[in-house]
């Protein structure tokens, strides 16, 4: 079977393109040619670059291959560019070389064209595995580093919240000893509540600390996901409010995950929260439930319509403290507790978004099968 060859020909001479079609077809090739003879008709070319190979004549009346190649090489394409001509000398060849040409054949040894353009078709595949496989590297390199300093911020959070309660745990004792020993209806019980309720609140913030810096004490049992999903939905309806639709897409064999039930309740509703709140002007939450038999996982996708979020944001939305709300109106530790709750229960957690184009997460966990429940003979 021949194998498909798309190849543009950058050359004036009828003849002389049917001669480089002829040799690579004799060869085994199933060409399929594009010609141009002007900057012009290459630049349009380059456009749309379906090309496995670029041919060009050295020299044609308006244009050449120096040039061609400059805007090949201008526009980013990592296409085989091989010389084609009857009179270059070796002065020109290796100057055309030394510019990023990867081979030259004369007109009169065509022979060696087909070699040429599979060598430098399999050199042209290396090289894209090879940027491939340097970007993964780069990924996962960029992802370990995001998380050791998401461990060291955790650390630093647990010795801080460690600290903290200590501190609110006097201060609470102090608040409700004023309180059990001034009547109600007297300025200072209204004082030493308020103290109380503020030591509360600080409390909730060294314990959302705390899940985030380190595994807390779970409860985990196995839960139906679409039942803990179902549960959940009329108490998020009320925080989303009436501007923003809320959507359920339930696959009916989304099955059953081990975790605690409170916790996938707290990291649906700091989800639902963010959603909302990058809807100022209403929109659609959609929550999806999937069964992913290949891998053993079920999965959950959370997504909106709202402002999105830029690259630059989305590398640091895990950030304990980060936040694009403005001040006062968010603490960063929504999903700093999203991610610490999902790691706990042995899933993982990604996030697409675009600016002006919603953002969705979607969140997998192992898959587990329900022990049967042993009846006692009758």
């Amino acid at each position: 079977m021949s194998q498909p060859l798309r190849v543009l020909l950058i050359e004036d001479s009828d003849s002389d393109a049917a001669l480089i079609v002829w040799h690579l077809k004799n060869a085994g090739y199933d060409v399929a040619a594009s010609r141009v003879e002007t900057a012009g008709e290459l630049r349009a070319a380059l456009a749309d670059p379906a090309y496995d190979v670029i041919v060009a004549d050295h020299r044609l009346p308006h244009f050449d291959a120096p040039s061609a190649l400059a805007m090949v090489r201008e526009s980013g394409h990592d296409i085989p560019f091989l010389v084609v001509s009857g009179t270059i000398g070796e002065e020109r060849a290796v100057a055309m070389m030394k510019a990023g040409a990867h081979d030259y054949v004369m007109k009169s040894n065509l022979t060696r064209l087909a070699p040429a353009v599979a060598r430098e078709i399999g050199d042209a595949l290396a090289r894209r595995e090879l940027r491939a496989a340097e970007a993964e590297r780069q990924r996962l390199e960029a992802q370990f580093h995001r998380a050791q300093k998401m461990e060291s911020i955790g650390r630093l959070a647990g010795a801080v919240a460690h600290d903290f309660n200590n501190l609110l745990t006097v201060i609470a004792g102090y608040a409700r000893m004023g309180m059990s020993q001034v009547h109600p209806a007297d300025d200072l019980h209204e004082a030493f509540t308020q103290i109380d309720e503020a030591a509360k609140r600080a409390a909730d913030l060294a314990r959302r600390l705390l899940i985030f810096s380190q595994p807390q004490r779970a409860e985990p049992r196995d839960v139906v996901l679409n039942e803990l999903v179902r549960n959940f939905e009329k108490m998020l309806a009320r925080v989303l409010g009436e501007g923003i639709q809320l959507e359920l897409s339930l696959d009916p064999g989304a099955g059953v995950l081990h975790a605690d039930p409170g916790q996938i309740d707290q990291v649906l509703m700091n989800l639902a929260v963010n959603a909302r709140d990058a809807m100022p002007e209403g929109g659609r939450l959609r929550i999806e439930t999937a069964s992913i038999p290949a891998t053993r996982q079920i999965q959950i996708g959370v997504s909106d319509t709202g402002i999105g979020m830029s690259p630059e944001v989305m590398t640091r939305i895990f950030e304990p403290f980060f936040t694009t709300k403005p001040e006062g109106k968010g603490t960063g530790l929504g999903l700093a507790t999203v991610y610490g709750i999902v790691k706990q229960a042995q899933g993982a957690i990604e996030v697409a978004s675009e600016p002006g184009k919603g953002t969705t997460f979607t969140l997998r966990f192992p898959a587990v099968t329900p022990q049967p429940i042993d009846c006692p003979a009758s």
